[in-house]
């Protein structure tokens, strides 16, 4: 994110070396100053838009006339698409838990999208994108889906602390993919077992 802040000789001072020499300019070092420019140099920085909290998602089971249309088909593998766009259109995780208790149904000849559990999960990515919900990343059972779900979020909102929303696997995934986008080897410290493959891409961090 670009900023086209102008940022003054005794901002860029402070923000090196903590302090306000006099400058060129014949700017002094004095406690008023230096507080003028520590504010400019906050003033100077990026600034993330806040993000708008989802609307609450809907309790209690759905009706049975909220999922007609899709039980009609006889084809698992249709009823399941159809939920799934139920899901995605509604913003409503709900149809996902319908989608997931059918892949629970599926013999061997169903595909392995059904089978493996990947549908289910593909559906809870779909709506938390839609909602701009990031809690919803953590439905999603396969750990290393759930961090690149939670890494879509971090790099949206510009916010690596994003990843810390999600737990185990999943949490340490999207800190290796932020540290590995922002280039910050510091963010290695928190991408769990990956650590040590975090820092033979990026170096250890410096102490």
């Amino acid at each position: 994110m670009k900023t086209s802040i102008s940022i003054t000789c005794a901002a860029l001072l402070v923000a090196a070396a903590g302090g306000c020499p006099r400058c060129s300019s014949g700017a002094g070092g004095t406690p008023a100053a230096t507080q003028a420019a520590a504010t400019a140099v906050d003033a100077a920085r990026p600034k993330w838009p806040t993000a708008v909290a989802p609307p609450p998602i809907p309790s209690g089971p759905l009706a049975a006339a909220d999922t007609a249309s899709c039980d009609s088909s006889e084809s698992l593998l249709k009823r399941l698409a159809c939920l799934a766009s139920l899901a995605q259109h509604q913003s409503d995780p709900r149809y996902c838990d319908l989608v997931g208790e059918l892949a629970k149904q599926a013999g061997a000849k169903e595909p392995e999208i059904v089978r493996s559990g990947t549908a289910t999960n593909a559906c809870y990515r779909s709506v938390a994108l839609r909602r701009d919900d990031p809690q919803l990343c953590n439905r999603i059972s396969d750990p290393s889906m759930a961090g690149s779900c939670l890494s879509y979020f971090a790099m949206k909102r510009g916010d690596p602390e994003v990843c810390a929303q999600g737990g185990g696997e999943a949490m340490a995934t999207c800190f290796l993919n932020e540290a590995a986008r922002t280039r910050d080897p510091s963010l290695c410290l928190r991408a769990g077992k990956f650590q040590a493959d975090c820092e033979r891409r990026l170096g250890p961090v410096a102490p």
